[in-house]
């Protein structure tokens, strides 16, 4: 099956709300959404995010773009990946716009917590930080490994790579049929299977 990364960042329409801001209080820990690490008790029930100066668009699309690879979806595309049963936290938010008005209530950070690890090692470049050799710099050409992605869910972070979101080709169907705004995908590359 293929497998897609799911894009996080400015979408290439700028009428689309691209937020530079993070929810107000939580600065500190967007690393922990971004990542994969439970908020739990530490998010507070009337989280907000309030659009800032460098913040752009206006347009409320379907998955929100932004700076700090969080998922930030709306309710109906939120609500697909909680169907795939993969463990999450869906955390809500009110969107505030620049004129410190409501613009939305129905935006959720999506956190998958956990990841899967699906790298194909020998077949990627990797590149190692010289000064913290355990830490990852980029991985040019990225490949995935098919035996490890036979038991992989329809929705996941990379292991090793925790800001990148991964979809099945299955999934991918599955939100297509919302006709979303501003979900853009691309194919990642396997390995070819070796034949048994």
């Amino acid at each position: 099956m293929n497998f897609y990364e799911l894009e996080t960042g400015r979408s290439e329409d700028p009428d689309f709300v691209y937020l530079k801001d993070a929810p107000q209080g939580l600065e500190s820990d967007t690393y922990r959404m971004a990542e994969g690490e439970r908020m739990g008790a530490d998010y507070p029930v009337d989280a907000k995010v309030k659009m800032g100066p460098d913040s752009r668009g206006t347009a409320l699309p379907s998955l929100i773009g932004n700076m700090f690879s969080m998922l930030i979806v709306k309710r109906e595309l939120k609500d697909v990946l909680v169907a795939t049963g993969v463990e999450l936290e869906c955390l809500p938010f009110t969107l505030i716009n620049r004129k410190n008005r409501v613009a939305s209530r129905d935006y959720f950070i999506v956190n998958p917590i956990g990841a899967y690890e699906c790298i194909d090692d020998g077949a990627s470049a990797i590149k190692y930080s010289k000064a913290a050799p355990s830490v990852i710099l980029g991985i040019d050409p990225l490949v995935l490994d098919p035996v490890k992605l036979e038991s992989a869910p329809d929705f996941f972070r990379m292991a090793r790579q925790l800001r990148r979101y991964v979809v099945s080709e299955r999934l991918g169907k599955q939100i297509a049929k919302l006709g979303p705004t501003n979900v853009n995908v691309h194919k990642l590359e396997q390995r070819p299977a070796r034949k048994r």
